[in-house]
């Protein structure tokens, strides 16, 4: 099993070379710009899927957060698949893209100040979290639900009365507290770096 800073470090990783990529499909903007800015984010939102799952069955076998402290945990269990199917339910997977979902299971398998830790980490970023599953259902699905909430989400951000055509016309939008910034900048930046970093850091401190 991979050691807790190590998941990490990937993780980062994987959202620079969405950056990465972001910055490419821009320079200069073409017909390529808005297929390359969500094939970009929607990387950018899988390495956050897998970096959920794979910090929780590290913890729950053991492994110590990036300080060295244990994470409280309700189970430990040696091997990481044996993990990964007790997580799963007997499903051949679950969803890591819903935070209530996500803190729901925190609360099955973490306890005391490692869970209090885990569920503030996911409560300072709630509203990107769910505004990044929004615009990730609108690429991900055709469904008239996922497109609605995706134009409720660019009518309350653009403030513009005509519904967008996709979700990189959310992504693209400038972020009004540093308009340098776009919505994909903040939601990488400020969002997924910052919580992951919290994250890594639930375990507590032996007496």
């Amino acid at each position: 099993m991979a050691s807790v800073a190590e998941i990490h470090g990937e993780f980062i990783g994987a959202l620079n070379e969405s950056r990465d990529l972001f910055t490419y499909c821009r320079s200069p903007a073409g017909p390529h710009t808005n297929a390359g800015v969500e094939s970009a984010f929607l990387d950018a939102f899988k390495a956050w899927e897998v970096f959920l799952e794979t910090l929780t069955i590290a913890y729950l076998t053991g492994e110590p957060d990036i300080d060295g402290n244990p994470a409280l945990s309700v189970m430990k269990v040696s091997d990481p698949e044996a993990c990964r199917k007790i997580i799963n339910g007997g499903r051949g997977f679950v969803s890591w893209a819903k935070i209530d979902e996500v803190k729901k299971r925190f609360a099955i398998f973490f306890r005391g100040l490692t869970l209090d830790s885990l569920l503030h980490s996911l409560n300072s970023g709630a509203a990107e979290l769910r505004e990044m599953e929004t615009c990730r259902n609108a690429i991900a699905h055709s469904s008239g639900s996922a497109y609605d909430k995706l134009a409720d989400l660019w009518r309350n951000k653009s403030g513009a009365s005509r519904s967008p055509l996709r979700s990189a016309d959310v992504l693209l939008l400038p972020y009004e507290p540093n308009p340098p910034l776009t919505w994909f900048d903040r939601y990488l930046q400020e969002a997924l770096e910052i919580i992951s970093q919290n994250l890594v850091q639930v375990g507590v401190a032996s007496d």
